[in-house]
């Protein structure tokens, strides 16, 4: 027999979610003065892109156009609130996922890759539409989309103004063949915006790199406008306090950029006072995003009732270990090992995903480290049985409930972005992403085992090793502790000393690698509450392994570039 109740509240639950991203959707049209589509440019691989552009332009009424790109590892959404500002201020803005990205087809890294990762197409595609200004092209592009800006100006002739968000400078982008050479007139008006804690740039060597671009014999001052928008010589390097992963959705930024191009790009008579709507738009995201974790619980505890073989007889056998020692050996082995396991993905590329198979590699290692060590030490005498507590994990009620709420919560990301073009996001990060690409289909499939080994041990270390001795609020949060602490503390480390001292703890790649830390921490938070959670109802593993491992593997499968 049905419980109403509990119906009644996923029921609820799905009409806040729903409620959210439909306030995401009216704010992403401005309430009616934006068309959005999503849209693919044909190429050697297709480009998938978002198009923004104000309602009623018609061909007698052309517009400038802009093309906005990501960074590595990011998507289309990451700059899509960027195109709004900008399709707001009268501008047709292109928001591309960038070659081997998001949903387009191709792969990143070959040797014969084309260095515009498809901004060329998109240029071309921008300019050829019977509502845009072909004369009057603008490039937008964050750390890698930076680079890919910088090669797009050099082979395209009616580029009128190019941003880079931290990126398009430095040894990366040193191939003038692909790159060209940066001067008072290549780019045309160029604005360049970086982060004073952005761990990738050294604003003193940046300043000094900048000078000869900038007809500058001194030191470069900040925030100020040198040459003229007229003659197409404006240079400007914008610095606001924030991070390399947070510059795309920082305020001040995106009205510099819309600020750029209007002054870049438009007659005084056009321009249009800066006013900012995608704060509202990104804080529904938020709220979005925290009603789908919450939605699990629900659906899970209505399923709970029709499964009674998912609640596993408690034993009672174990001789349990205090938290401060599962903190020290579970809590700092993850921490030891980030660095030396994350290299091991650029030795074994596989999975084949720039990224994805360094954070494979070092949630497997952990795993199995983990086992080890506690095989070696800790399981005895305590009646640890591996192999009996698989068995009671991989039941069938187990795997049927927690596929069936993994392909539920699915759908609902897939008729939210395909409905709404709502992305649900972790710091600026899409994470829960609908695979329209079959390549990502493939990973996903090369992901499960990594992730399983590592939720297995970790559901072992943090649930069957563990006594709980006190409140389950309290217990939960114990929990928490010991799976996170240890990442905030290196967090602390990362960027304490850089803002108070202005040093460096994990300077260049490094600090990036750890600042990618950073959006993984409320990952790792939302699995460990479902796994406790779980545990709690079912005295097993089963299910909250189990939804943990898939959703790793849908989140690696859907952001990281294809290398293959």
């Amino acid at each position: 027999m049905f419980n109403f109740k509990k119906i009644l509240v996923v029921i609820l639950v799905l009409c806040v979610y729903l409620s959210t991203v439909t306030l995401f959707g009216f704010v992403n049209l401005d309430f009616g003065k934006l068309e959005v589509t999503r849209v693919e440019i044909d190429s050697d691989a297709t480009i998938s892109a978002y198009l923004y552009k104000p309602s009623g332009i018609r061909e007698v009424n052309r517009v400038p156009g802009v093309v906005l790109s990501h960074g590595i590892s990011g998507s289309k959404e990451m700059m899509s609130h960027i195109g709004l500002e900008l399709a707001k201020n009268g501008f047709v803005a292109v928001v591309i996922d960038l070659l081997g990205h998001g949903d387009s087809e191709g792969v990143f890294g070959s040797e014969d890759m084309d260095p515009t990762l498809g901004m060329k197409d998109a240029v071309e595609f921008v300019s050829e539409l019977e509502f845009v200004d072909s004369s009057k092209v603008g490039l937008v592009g964050h750390s890698l989309g930076a680079g890919a800006v910088r090669a797009a100006g050099l082979v395209c002739d009616n580029i009128e103004a190019s941003i880079f968000i931290a990126g398009g400078l430095g040894e990366v982008v040193n191939d003038i063949s692909k790159y060209g050479v940066l001067n008072s007139t290549f780019p045309a008006n160029l604005l360049v915006a970086v982060g004073s804690y952005d761990v990738l740039f050294d604003l003193d060597e940046t300043k000094k790199e900048l000078r000869p671009v900038f007809g500058c014999s001194s030191s470069i001052e900040e925030n100020r406008v040198y040459g003229s928008f007229l003659e197409k010589n404006a240079r400007s390097l914008f610095v606001t306090d924030t991070i390399h992963l947070f510059e795309p959705a920082d305020g001040r930024i995106v009205s510099e950029i819309v600020y750029w191009m209007n002054n870049s790009l438009k007659t005084e008579d056009d321009i249009q006072e800066i006013q900012q709507s995608f704060v509202s738009g990104q804080l529904a995201v938020i709220v979005a995003l925290v009603v789908f974790v919450l939605l699990v619980f629900p659906i899970f505890s209505v399923i709970f009732d029709y499964f009674p073989t998912l609640k596993s007889a408690d034993e009672g056998k174990n001789k349990f270990l205090s938290g401060r020692k599962l903190f020290w050996v579970w809590g700092v082995l993850g921490l030891a090992l980030f660095l030396p396991l994350f290299s091991v993905g650029s030795l074994i590329p596989f999975p084949p995903l720039v990224f994805g198979s360094s954070l494979s590699w070092w949630f497997f290692g952990a795993g199995f480290v983990g086992l080890f060590v506690g095989k070696k030490w800790l399981f005895k005498n305590r009646s640890i049985e591996i192999k009996s507590i698989l068995r009671k994990s991989l039941t069938r009620s187990n795997v049927l409930v927690a596929t069936g709420i993994f392909l539920g919560i699915y759908l609902l990301v897939f008729l939210t972005q395909t409905v709404f073009l709502t992305d649900l996001r972790v710091a600026t990060i899409p994470v829960f992403k609908t695979l329209f690409n079959p390549m990502r289909l493939v990973a996903l499939l090369c992901f499960a085992p990594f992730y399983f080994v590592y939720f297995f041990v970790e559901g072992i270390y943090l649930h069957e090793l563990r006594k709980n001795d006190s409140s389950e609020m309290l217990d939960l949060l114990k929990v928490v502790g010991i799976r996170v602490v240890p990442y905030l503390v290196l967090i602390f480390l990362n960027y304490f000393p850089m803002v108070l001292l202005g040093i460096r703890v994990f300077p260049g790649f490094v600090g990036f690698i750890v600042e990618f830390i950073l959006a993984m921490i409320p990952l790792f938070t939302i699995t460990i509450i479902y796994s406790w959670w779980f545990y709690q109802k079912t005295n097993n593993l089963g299910v909250g392994m189990l939804i943990n491992m898939l959703i790793f593997t849908w989140i690696s499968a859907a952001i990281f570039p294809i290398s293959i």
